[in-house]
């Protein structure tokens, strides 16, 4: 059996940490018996060398899980489920993916990147803050303030 994406590993991971706390390396070899891997498939590398392709695919979708708040990381190295996610399994679902997780606010907050709120908060801290000498959108965007060809000097606190 070739080796799952990410995406399919959600469920059987949420599942094995539904009512205990796992150490990482323990939940890969578990999702691995789970899928039936091959010794061969179990030891294959990422391109970059330094990771198994399995090991990869379990924090990917722990992690996933994580922003949505299904499963958590008590202590460095390990995770267990949360009790949003022993909810989630008593609903029997037969699969949890990327579109079920975008259900969670904290899981579109992660999707998005930054925060709205915080953009508006800087955006405002920088306009409450500074006097520009020139028009203030072209040089505020997202919260990032784009230092142009211009004199620092110019910019004058209120």
């Amino acid at each position: 059996m070739p080796i799952p994406d990410y995406q399919t590993l959600m469920l059987p991971i949420l599942k094995l940490v539904a009512n205990r706390e796992l150490p990482n390396k323990a939940c890969v070899e578990n999702i691995a018996d789970q899928f039936s891997l091959s010794p061969e498939d179990r030891v294959q590398l990422l391109p970059s060398g330094k990771q198994t392709i399995i090991a990869n695919r379990v924090h990917w979708a722990a992690t996933y899980m994580v922003k949505a708040g299904l499963i958590e990381r008590p202590k460095r190295g390990t995770i267990t489920a949360t009790d949003r996610g022993r909810v989630i399994l008593s609903q029997n679902l037969q699969k949890i993916d990327n579109k079920f997780l975008e259900q969670f606010q904290e899981f579109q907050e992660f999707q998005s990147g930054v925060k709205d709120k915080e953009k508006q908060t800087l955006n405002q801290l920088v306009k409450d803050t500074f006097h520009f000498p020139f028009p203030l959108c072209s040089h505020l965007q997202d919260g990032c303030f784009l230092a142009k060809a211009w004199n620092f000097s110019d910019v004058v606190r209120v």
